[in-house]
């Protein structure tokens, strides 16, 4: 029983991120549980299953950086594309 001497303690209020933060860290096993399942279930289309391996792979290893030259590889092949489009 509180006294006239004691003061009152306050529980504090988590702060509304943090609760959200603490939701999603408990769904994370089920979420990486759902990748795997995509990733090894054959009747996903292909598209699917190899967004799910990149992001597993992102997740584990980062992101990786472009390999040298690669951008510029990428743009030629655009532009190669765009130049076949319109000379037909």
């Amino acid at each position: 029983m509180e006294t006239k001497n004691e003061p009152r303690r306050r529980r504090r209020r988590k702060d509304p991120d943090a609760v959200v933060q603490d939701l999603l860290r408990q769904a994370a096993p089920a979420a990486v549980g759902c990748l795997i399942e995509v990733l090894e279930d054959p009747s996903f289309p292909i598209g699917t299953r190899m967004d799910c391996a990149k992001e597993i792979l992102n997740r584990v290893y980062g992101k990786s950086a472009p390999l040298a030259g690669e951008r510029e590889r990428a743009a030629t092949f655009v532009l190669e594309e765009a130049l076949r489009d319109y000379a037909v």
